[in-house]
């Protein structure tokens, strides 16, 4: 007896419409969904930020409005201390006589408070001109209008130029190789300052008889500044982190007691503002500076 088949046909032609429906509609409610979660989680990081960000603005209010009122005053002061300087120098010394051992010792005692005087309050000033300096640069980041094309080549030359004589009377040297007619976009008051901050802080750390290295070379779409100069101590890792913090100083040995230590702030806020990155790399008792900022043709 031959076996029989029986074949039966479902139709599935409604399931399989049913569930492309429902893929539609999960589709579409994961994609709403997630627009809702990423407009509810902005919502409230801006929310949960805003307190921070105003307590920023207003210290940076703050750090501006007190550094502008302290010009004035740190101004006069030393321009009295200079005119009491003057006028005890006439009191002194406008009769021609010869002055007895206790009129000598006072006028030194005048003198040495009026030197103290007039070396504190030109401190204090250099002090709040760059702190004014700091809270400018913060709100210049974003201010492309003030920017243009610039030789960075003929500006780190000229730099170079003023700060030669300055290594060679501390007994160092300067060296520099800049590759020629290359252009940034960006403010040229602001380029020159922080060359000259890297200068500076090379010739105010560099050891005697040493020479100080400045490079200049465009690689890829980047220009890359690199300031090399030995230093007396090696730095500590924890020193490199600290570098660019505000009011971070090196210890007695490196930095010999001078400074408030807001020249490298000032350099990143520059880089930052010209939409760059300044790192620092130390090994033994070598520390190389390096600057890279967007290339224009």
């Amino acid at each position: 007896m031959k076996p029989s088949y029986r074949i039966a046909v479902t139709d599935f032609s409604k399931e399989i419409k049913s569930i492309k429906r429902l893929s539609i509609v999960l589709i579409a409610l994961f994609f709403l969904l997630s627009t809702l979660i990423i407009i509810l989680s902005r919502f409230f990081v801006r929310k949960s930020v805003r307190p921070v960000k105003e307590a920023m603005l207003s210290q940076r209010q703050f750090i501006s409005d007190a550094s502008h009122e302290l010009k004035t005053p740190l101004t006069v002061i030393i321009n009295n201390a200079g005119n009491l300087q003057k006028n005890m120098e006439k009191l002194f010394f406008q009769s021609g006589e010869r002055l007895l051992a206790s009129e000598e010792l006072l006028r030194q005692n005048i003198e040495n408070n009026i030197a103290g005087i007039e070396e504190m309050s030109t401190r204090m000033k250099h002090l709040t001109e760059s702190l004014l300096d700091l809270s400018r640069l913060e709100n210049l980041q974003d201010r492309k209008e003030q920017f243009e094309k610039l030789s960075l080549s003929h500006i780190a030359e000229q730099e170079c130029m003023y700060f030669e004589p300055l290594f060679f009377d501390k007994g160092r040297s300067l060296e520099y190789t800049i590759e020629e007619e290359l252009y940034v976009l960006g403010n040229e008051e602001k380029l020159k300052e922080l060359l000259s901050i890297l200068l500076e802080n090379a010739l105010k750390y560099s050891v005697p008889n040493t020479a100080t290295e400045l490079s200049l070379v465009k690689k890829k779409k980047l220009l890359v500044l690199g300031i090399s100069n030995v230093i007396e101590k090696e730095l500590s890792e924890e020193e490199r982190k600290n570098l660019f913090k505000r009011f971070f100083r090196l210890d007695e040995s490196h930095s010999g007691g001078k400074g408030y230590g807001l020249g490298l702030s000032i350099a990143k806020e520059i880089v930052t503002m010209h939409k760059g990155e300044i790192k620092v790399e130390s090994e033994k008792k070598y520390i190389h500076f390096i600057v890279l900022l967007p290339w224009i043709r």
